[in-house]
Parts: C-alpha cells; structure tokens; sequence
C-alpha cells in the first residue's frame, strides 16, 4: 500500500519516538537489575518510579502509532503492518529496530522478575527462620539426627 509523502515523514517520526522510549525504558530496567543484585537496593524505589513514568511514555507513544497505523488499515482484520512498509524502506528499517528494542525489554523484564522473585524468596526464608515458623532439618555434629528448628539452634548458628 503505498503511502504518501506525509504520511511516511509521520510514521518516522512515531517510529522513532516509541524506539527512543522503549530505549529509554530498556536502560532503566538494566539499572532496575543492578539495583536488584546489591545487598541494599537503596535506589530502587527511584528506579521504580523512573521505570513506570517511561513505560507510561511508551504505552502513550505507542497508542499514538496505533491510531496513526488503523486508519491506514493496519490491525486486526486489517492490512499488515508489513505492507504498508514495503513502500518505506526507512520505516521498515525503523520497525525492525523497534522490534527488536521491544523483544529487549520483554526479555529484561522477565529477568527482572526473576531476580526480584529469587529475591523474594530469599526474604520470605530468612524471615521464617528467624521467626521459628518453619522447621528445617539439622544434623549434629556426628550426623544422621534431625533437630527441630528452635531459638537455642538458631542462637548457635
């Protein structure tokens, strides 16, 4: 489908903005990372408010480039996205790095997750081992027999 001069000027320019935003996104979630193998994640709740001011930018950016593509006819039950830009070589190589840019942050997202989880997990442990709440086996030194998680083991540790 071919588009028209302006049309295409437009679609670079929003491709460019949603690139530029979902990068902008992707180095906060690095920091996001950094911050969440520290010790003390002290910077993390700036790093969180960061995070959802930039996905909030990207979401409108990209809202703003779905309204742009549907009259188009780009969407469900539309033309593909990847026909209106074989008539624009500088959007198709613009879409291909924003792709990619998103393929980036959904995979720093879930690793993300997974650290802030483990983290999670870890928390949860400690504190039931603190508490007393849950018993966990330990062996004397000669080995072989269980004690039951109690203050006075918890004291020698």
């Amino acid at each position: 489908m071919p588009l028209p001069t302006e049309s295409r000027s437009i679609l670079k320019k929003l491709l460019t903005v949603v690139t530029q935003r979902a990068f902008s996104l992707l180095e906060i979630l690095d920091k996001e990372y950094d911050a969440l193998l520290e010790v003390h994640p002290g910077e993390l709740a700036d790093i969180t408010t960061h995070k959802i001011k930039a996905l909030s930018e990207l979401e409108t950016a990209d809202q703003v480039l779905q309204d742009f593509l549907t009259p188009l006819g780009a969407g469900p039950g539309g033309v593909v996205i990847e026909h209106i830009l074989e008539d624009c070589p500088e959007c198709a190589q613009r879409w291909h790095i924003l792709t990619k840019a998103l393929n980036q942050l959904r995979e720093h997202n879930l690793r993300n997750g997974a650290v802030l989880n483990k983290n999670q997990q870890r928390t949860t442990q400690i504190i039931t081992i603190i508490t007393g709440r849950e018993q966990l086996t330990e062996y004397t030194r000669q080995g072989g027999i269980p004690l039951e998680l109690s203050s006075r083991s918890l004291a020698k540790a």
